[in-house]
């Protein structure tokens, strides 16, 4: 059986991480996250995801009402 190439991968720290984004390594546009060290690509938020990610960090700012 033939051996195949195993796949390289790096393992990004918030450090490094931030350094390329400051550096403009990604555009505005990108929509990238960081987790657990892997950079995943992310879909458009939806509407009502987007208001419920909204309503999220106002309660995380204020306090629950």
């Amino acid at each position: 059986m033939p051996e195949t190439a195993s796949e390289a991968t790096y393992r990004w720290s918030r450090d490094a991480y931030d350094r390329a984004v400051e550096a403009g390594v990604f555009g505005p546009d990108d929509r990238i996250e960081l987790i657990d060290g892997q950079l995943l690509a992310m879909t458009p938020q939806g509407s009502r995801h987007a208001a419920l990610v909204n309503q999220a960090g106002e309660v995380h700012r204020t306090g629950p009402a």
